[in-house]
């Protein structure tokens, strides 16, 4: 049986696959509540026609937003994680055969 160590706890590995899927969870709806509060900010509440807007307005507007970013990102939160470690994979790959190209290409 598999240990791992998690600052004073020691997890199995299921323990420590729920671990590791929290952790991911919780930056990824912290970025998606980032995006979506920058996006309502730049696109809705900065126009020139939401000058006139009250606070209570624009602040009732950004809290919709937090909450809609939260509540989507959460949800698409297992495709976003594979979707970033694929990305992740490809990049690497894509340097590896990049480095293997240009060592040819000088070569010859």
């Amino acid at each position: 049986m598999p240990r791992y160590r998690v600052k004073n706890a020691y997890l199995s590995e299921q323990e420590y696959g729920q671990h590791i899927s929290g952790v991911w969870s919780g930056c990824i709806i912290l970025a998606g509540v980032i995006i979506s509060c920058l996006a309502c900010y730049h696109f809705i509440l900065d126009a020139h026609f939401a000058l006139t807007w009250s606070h209570s307005l624009k602040f009732t507007i950004l809290a919709l937003a937090f909450i809609l970013g939260a509540i989507i990102f959460s949800l698409m939160r297992h495709v976003l994680r594979a979707g970033i470690t694929m990305l992740f994979a490809l990049s690497i790959t894509a340097g590896i055969v990049y480095g293997i190209v240009m060592l040819i290409w000088k070569i010859t």
